[in-house]
């Protein structure tokens, strides 16, 4: 034979059963048999069992809540929606799964019920691609992620259940991947003998510094060029520029950043790339100084005429006067003639870019 004890629902569950040696005092409700029922009894001619106890108390219950965290803060935001479809197992602190799986509703809702006292732990699976956000921030613990990994991947702390506790701030917030740096512009540029790198990002997550990397195209491999501090976090667009000055000979050089977060991680650029013909430095010669009436200015190392500006600027740096693509070629010697009979006496900043370096010289007009 067995016996069932059938309980109104009143919310109570059986305590531990056979505990002790005294058969008159303890519980034997096993469930052998189903809920509430004994383990068998034998019973013979005459027997009479008299000892059988049934112990309840008062249920215990653990859950709450799974939710997007768009913001990527740990807390639950106005803003931040439910995320039905997370798959929540309870396990017993010695790590047996308690019940079935429980997979939140569409109010991101779960609830473990009619639990014994007893420790637990929770894991949380979520739908695919979802990761797990920041945990207990805010100080509120019923608006916060409870997912610290503390029993392994995706599981919370161990929580102990006493007769008739009720834990409803148990959550879970999770978020889609985001790219660390969300770059937008990436170009290196030859300037003044240098290659000028520069970037700008629409958006950074945890940046802690970039390092850019560069090689010639006779490299074997990669060499740190340089380094610039990140914004951290931040989602407006920044720029940012860094020269690589050992530029010391011809050829292609490649450059790519390396872009390492708070936590050390870390990911890279695309590669980009910049030709660098000659570099033979240019000698400038200007004349008369002063002058009245016609400035020659000769360019001597540069073979591409169309390469070569001289610009003149007042003292308050306005661009008075400009001359381009208008050379004599002599021999590599480049002559050009600026007509300065309308400028005002007084002293100027001539500027000479000749494709290979910019040549700045003082410039005196007298009439």
């Amino acid at each position: 034979y067995y016996v069932e004890v059938v309980l109104p629902l009143y919310g109570l569950v059986n305590v531990v059963p056979n505990v002790g040696s005294n058969e008159e005092i303890d519980n034997d409700i096993t469930n052998a048999f189903g809920i509430g029922t004994t383990d068998s009894i034998i019973v013979v001619s005459g027997d009479e069992v008299c000892d059988l106890g049934a112990g309840y108390y008062p249920k215990a219950k653990i859950g709450n809540y799974t939710f997007i965290d768009n913001n990527i803060n740990g807390i639950q935001d106005e803003g931040d929606e439910a995320l039905p479809g997370v798959v929540v197992k309870l396990f017993l602190a010695s790590g047996v799964q308690v019940g079935d799986s429980i997979i939140t509703d569409v109010n991101g809702e779960y609830c473990f019920d009619y639990l014994g006292k007893g420790d637990y732990y929770l894991e949380f699976t979520p739908p695919p691609a979802y990761i797990v956000t920041l945990i207990n921030q805010g100080g509120d613990d019923s608006m916060d992620s409870d997912i610290d990994n503390t029993n392994g991947p995706n599981t919370s702390i161990t929580y102990t259940l006493n007769p008739g506790d009720t834990n409803l701030t148990v959550d879970g917030g999770f978020h889609l991947p985001v790219v660390p740096v969300e770059w937008l512009d990436l170009g290196v540029k030859n300037v003044d003998r240098a290659n000028q790198i520069s970037w700008s990002t629409a958006s950074e997550i945890n940046t802690a510094y970039f390092e850019v990397q560069g090689r010639h195209e006779d490299d074997l491999g990669f060499r740190n060029v340089g380094e610039q501090r990140a914004a951290g976090n931040s989602n407006k667009v920044l720029s940012y520029v860094l020269a690589d000055k050992s530029v010391n000979k011809e050829g292609t050089y490649y450059y790519k950043i390396k872009q390492v977060d708070i936590n050390g991680k870390y990911s890279f650029s695309k590669v980009i790339s910049v030709v660098v013909g000659d570099l033979r430095k240019a000698t400038v010669s200007v004349y008369p100084n002063p002058s009245t009436d016609l400035l020659f200015v000769d360019v001597n190392g540069v073979d591409q005429l169309d390469q070569i500006t001289v610009s003149v600027y007042d003292t308050n740096g306005l661009l008075v006067k400009t001359k381009n693509n208008q050379s004599i070629e002599t021999d590599n010697l480049n002559t050009i003639q600026v007509d300065v009979r309308d400028l005002n006496d007084g002293m100027y900043i001539i500027r000479i870019d000749t494709g290979i370096e910019v040549v700045t010289k003082t410039l005196f007009i007298l009439k």
